[in-house]
């Protein structure tokens, strides 16, 4: 899915850094974005917090919504 897509349902994203994704993510606030894209850890890490907390996972969500709106 794509980060637009993702905005427009109100879904967080997790992305790594570079091109427009620190444009469209602000990280904390809309998604989670990574300080690489090797470091499987990290990646789960941050999976795992936005699946177990449900109030910052909407927050993201909508806050990426008003984003990419």
């Amino acid at each position: 899915m794509s980060i637009i897509e993702a905005g427009a349902a109100k879904k967080p994203v997790i992305v790594a850094p570079g091109g427009s994704m620190e444009t469209l993510v602000k990280h904390e606030e809309s998604g989670i974005i990574l300080n690489g894209i090797d470091d499987l850890e990290s990646i789960a890490s941050a999976a795992i917090e936005l699946i177990q907390n449900k109030d910052k996972r909407d927050s993201y969500g909508e806050k990426l919504y008003e984003r990419t709106a």
